[in-house]
């Protein structure tokens, strides 16, 4: 005896239990419906009744008749108009074939086991369905929290740099012709640097929000990396000075030029620079060096911090993915820098990554491909080559 039940995923018939001698024949059995004497039954919804030679030419090619079945009824499983499954008797050496009386009796036991079986299948995909939606309230209430931690810090972050604006712009107006020209300066220039910070957190959200809504485009053109590194190093000094970090930037001569969105590409490199500044201790330098790797340009980002763990690094990149260390110091960030590097970088065809082990610092990487056409004139070129 055997149950064959159709699979609603693939339509087809699999053996799911099997008592008797003939166990060992159909153990992990799958048909097409149509195909065998189950696919036949299962396709006509009828009843069939088997001898010791097939009834027709259409059967025999599946009659078994080495396995000494001497008789053999095959019925439907069936709710209403829908085939759930087949039902499988054999009779082997018996010199009694099944009658219509066992072909009633296993019709009542097949309406059973029918219902038996939609019943236990109908708890399957509600037991199925309630895992998926205990899943999906988790994800919620894990996105929930993660805006919550989002709201908090930038609430925090934008009213940081927010805070000293006012502040720089109320000291120019109280002491108005009584500060000198470098004073006067000087909170200018902090007053610029501060609101710069607060312009570039407030970019860093919208493009966020963007790329979550896939409306983010890109305006790429030909340019010169080494003209946007430089432009990113200026926009990070100020940062830099007032957590007492040095910048360490050689510019690369030769490189190819680059067919990239100049805005944020200068987005991603001033968010790999904030986030080496932040984790660097006082007094030690954040390096910027770029070198042609290939058909690649390949820009790296090295500071001193302090390491990064090898389960936190597979999830750097995330969204909200950077955790500070208990025992480091906090220096404020959203959460989404090192996300939106990533997501900007990939725009563009690259790719990132870290290499950083614990107490030995970190150096985060973007690869830049270069045009096709760039990539051929400047591998052709001997002094460009040599001069890269």
């Amino acid at each position: 005896m055997e149950s064959v039940i159709v699979e609603p995923e693939t339509g087809e018939l699999v053996t799911r239990a099997s008592y008797g001698l003939e166990s060992e024949f159909s153990r992990g059995a799958r048909k097409k419906i149509g195909e065998g004497i189950a696919g036949w039954v299962a396709l006509r919804r009828e009843a069939l009744s088997l001898g010791e030679r097939a009834p027709s030419q259409e059967l025999g090619r599946h009659y078994k008749e080495n396995r000494r079945i001497t008789s053999a009824l095959s019925l439907p499983l069936s709710i209403g108009e829908r085939v759930i499954g087949v039902l499988n008797v054999n009779r082997i050496n018996h010199t009694e074939p099944f009658g219509e009386h066992h072909l009633e009796v296993l019709r009542v036991f097949a309406e059973h086991i029918a219902a038996v079986i939609d019943r236990a299948e109908m708890v399957e995909r509600l037991g199925r369905r309630t895992r998926e939606l205990e899943a999906d309230n988790e994800k919620l209430s894990d996105l929930n929290r993660m805006k919550d931690v989002f709201l908090g810090t930038a609430s925090h972050e934008l009213k940081t740099p927010l805070t000293s604006v006012i502040a720089y712009a109320e000291l120019l107006d109280d002491h108005e012709g009584k500060l000198s020209k470098d004073q006067a300066r000087e909170f200018v220039g902090r007053l610029r640097a501060e609101a710069q910070r607060l312009l570039s957190l407030i970019e860093d959200i919208l493009d966020l929000s963007r790329l979550e809504s896939g409306k983010l485009a890109m305006k790429p053109r030909n340019l010169d990396l080494a003209e946007v590194m430089y432009a990113a190093v200026e926009t990070t000094k100020p940062l830099a000075q007032k957590f007492g970090v040095t910048i360490d930037y050689q510019p690369a001569i030769g490189l190819p030029h680059l067919s990239v969105d100049e805005v944020k590409i200068r987005q991603v490199l001033v968010n790999l620079l904030v986030n080496a500044i932040k984790f660097s201790p006082r007094g030690a330098p954040v390096r910027l060096r770029a070198q042609q790797d290939g058909a690649c340009v390949r820009v790296e980002v090295n500071d001193q911090g302090p390491g990064i763990e090898p389960d936190t690094a597979t999830h750097i990149f995330e969204l909200f993915g950077q955790v500070v260390p208990e025992d480091g110091e906090a220096r404020g960030g959203l959460g989404i820098g090192l996300h939106l590097v990533k997501r900007i970088t990939e725009l563009h065809g690259g790719h990132v990554g870290v290499n950083s082990r614990p107490g030995e610092g970190s150096t985060f990487w973007i690869r830049l491909p270069v045009a096709p056409e760039v990539h051929a004139a400047h591998s052709a070129d001997p002094g460009l080559r040599k001069a890269a």
